[in-house]
């Protein structure tokens, strides 16, 4: 599935992080912060998110 999200102004890249960033505890949130940092430098106002759906069967 894929989502679209609108970043423009007022929009909060930290909150994007909170929701979408699979790190597994805040140590990670490094890299990802950095990479928000220069999205919202770049003047971004649309992010895509590709969330993989696993259909297999146990």
């Amino acid at each position: 599935m894929i989502h679209f999200i609108d970043m423009g102004q007022g929009s909060s890249f930290f909150k994007f992080i909170d929701v979408y960033w699979k790190a597994g505890h805040t140590g990670n949130n490094r890299t990802i912060h950095r990479l928000c940092n220069l999205m919202r430098k770049m003047n971004v106002k649309l992010a895509v998110v590709e969330e993989y759906l696993n259909l297999k069967k146990a």
